[in-house]
């Protein structure tokens, strides 16, 4: 735990605050004080406007201990819910919302917006056996293990019974006051009253808008490069390992792997374009080619197709000509035959 740097004021009439350095008091005074730059501001809220549960709710979630709140305050608290502000921590700690937003406008405007805000209940340390009583500005209050009130002579008695009851020096209580500020047992700034978050000041800001839109530039600049890289790479290993690849299939070849895979493939497909890309051109020029028909087809040692093809008219015959020329292939076309009514024709196919 740290000791406490900053201002604590005390809500109430008097206005009291103090300024503590590293947890020791080196000024004092009434009223609203001045603000040095950048100072921390923590205010302890009067005990007799709040209402403490103690140990209600702690562990849980800020909702579910609200929601908690809620409902032990319906049968003890007399003001309606809406007109309420919850706040859960070890403790529920309830507030007239309206009056604490009144003072907390107070303060802001004044350029004195606390943070934290504890209850004066909160104070005094817990005490294992007996009570402990301190003096909070114009407050005393008391607290035990399990119990923390505003003191009350009509009351104390019933409350503190026969219990040892301890009183802090107004040294004592105000060091214990700065060391209350940095346990923050509960923060009234919650829920609706919660800090804004700021930046900070304007130069700042754009400093980290700078820091910002230049990480972004570079992270534009660098997905394109890295993605090219990486591609580079996978290219270079697809390389490695289909020469790997190669290697292993044309073992004992004189060639370069990837020359004696291109001769075997030649080898089995046949020379020129091969036989499939061949057929497959002759077939698709006389399936377009209406009422025409394959009436024979070789494939010879040299890459060259001999095909004798049917169809009704030379202009069918012609047109089927063009189309295997389409496919990048040479067409020498034989004599042209009349049988049935139908004109036959041989083609000669090869590579350009």
């Amino acid at each position: 735990m740290t000791d406490y740097t900053g201002l604590v004021l005390l809500a109430g009439e008097q206005r009291r605050w103090w300024r503590f350095a590293d947890g020791a008091p080196v000024g004092s005074g009434t009223g609203l004080p001045e603000r040095a730059e950048n100072e921390a501001v923590a205010a302890i809220y009067p005990a007799a406007e709040t209402t403490l549960f103690m140990g209600l709710g702690a562990g849980l979630p800020r909702a579910q201990a609200v929601a908690i709140g809620q409902r032990v305050a319906a049968d003890s608290v007399l003001a309606a819910p809406e007109d309420l502000h919850f706040a859960a921590g070890a403790h529920i700690a309830i507030v007239d919302r309206h009056r604490f937003a009144a003072w907390l406008a107070d303060m802001t405007q004044a350029g004195l917006a606390p943070e934290p805000i504890i209850p004066a209940q909160l104070v005094p340390p817990a005490m294992e056996q007996g009570f402990v009583r301190v003096a909070v500005a114009e407050e005393t209050v008391l607290r035990s293990g399990d119990l923390a009130f505003l003191s009350d002579p009509a009351y104390d008695e019933v409350l503190i019974a026969n219990q040892h009851v301890e009183q802090l020096t107004e040294e004592d209580a105000v060091l214990q006051i700065a060391r209350a500020v940095v346990a923050t047992e509960v923060d009234l700034r919650q829920g609706a009253f919660a800090p804004a978050r700021t930046w900070g000041s304007t130069r700042r800001f754009a400093q980290i808008c700078g820091v910002l839109v230049g990480l972004i530039l570079l992270a534009t600049i660098l997905t394109p490069l890295m993605l090219a890289v990486r591609l580079q790479l996978s290219a270079a290993q697809i390389d490695r390992t289909a020469d790997e690849l190669a290697r292993t299939v044309v073992a004992g070849e004189e060639l370069e792997p990837q020359a004696a895979l291109e001769r075997r493939l030649i080898a089995l497909r046949g020379p020129g374009l091969g036989f499939s890309p061949t057929a497959a051109a002759l077939l698709d020029a006389v399936k377009s080619t209406k009422g025409s028909s394959l009436a024979a087809l070789t494939f010879d040692a040299q890459g060259v197709a001999k095909v004798t093809v049917q169809a009704p008219n030379e202009a069918d015959l012609s047109a089927m000509a063009d189309r295997i020329r389409a496919a990048g292939l040479v067409v020498n076309r034989g004599p042209t035959s009349v049988t049935n009514g139908a004109r036959r024709t041989a083609f000669e196919v090869r590579v350009k």
